[in-house]
């Protein structure tokens, strides 16, 4: 019985060595860059008319994504890293469900051209500047 309980505690001890080494080596890593913020809003248009639902995606040159929704007037807001951003808007039709068995859903069709619903193939760039600033998109 003794013996039991002394494995026991050894495996009890080894555990939690090993889950303090886990936690500190976590915490050893490479920071994560110190960002500054600036606030963006603006109105979307599509063919001189206000979108009124959709998102809009910000990446920044270094990584971080903002997106925000298209409210139904066309306006957004969001906070994105400060520097230079390719911005990207996806603005769609409801999606569809299929009837049988497996019933699918396939995503509504795009209401702007489909190259603008990525940051690879929009052509949409925007330097985001500490404090507030206003980007109307005109699609």
């Amino acid at each position: 019985m003794l013996r039991q309980q002394s494995a026991c505690c050894r495996a009890a001890l080894a555990l939690s060595l090993l889950g303090s080494t886990i936690v500190f080596a976590a915490g050893c890593g490479e920071k994560e860059k110190s960002r500054d913020f600036g606030k963006v809003k603006g109105t979307v248009t599509f063919k001189g008319k206000p979108l009124d639902h959709g998102t809009v995606i910000f990446q920044h040159t270094e990584g971080p994504v903002s997106d925000a929704r298209i409210n139904p007037d066309g306006t957004y807001e969001l906070n994105a890293a400060v520097g230079e951003t390719k911005v990207a808007v996806d603005c769609r039709e409801p999606d569809v469900q299929l009837g049988g068995v497996r019933q699918e859903i396939v995503p509504g069709k795009s209401i702007v051209p489909e190259k603008m619903s990525s940051i690879e193939t929009s052509g949409l760039k925007y330097t985001i500047i500490p404090g507030e600033d206003t980007f109307d998109i005109k699609l």
